[in-house]
């Protein structure tokens, strides 16, 4: 089962307290860690563009261009590296997940 993550957007100046930020959830469609696949991304549209521009500019596991099939440990490496810290990343623990 992949390791999922939920991403929040970066807050803003002009955010409110009392309205959530879009969130989406990011993972590697791949059967263990080692083992490329696609990044797959579910969320708020705009969000993901976000992210995608984020993903990039990271490196993953030894420094790896996040572009094509990349392994979840690439995915986590990049997670948390500068360009997508600014996401929040948390692991999904919900069963449905």
């Amino acid at each position: 089962m992949p390791r999922k993550y939920r991403l929040t957007r970066p807050r803003r100046p002009i955010d409110r307290p009392d309205h959530p930020r879009p969130t989406a959830l990011i993972w590697v469609a791949a059967e263990d860690e080692d083992t490329d696949g696609q990044v797959r991304i579910e969320g708020d549209p705009t969000l993901i563009l976000l992210i995608q521009d984020a993903l990039f500019n990271s490196y993953g596991n030894r420094a790896r261009p996040m572009e094509g099939d990349v392994s979840p440990r690439d995915l986590a490496v990049a997670l948390d590296g500068k360009f997508l810290r600014p996401f929040e990343p948390q692991e999904e623990t919900s069963p449905g997940f």
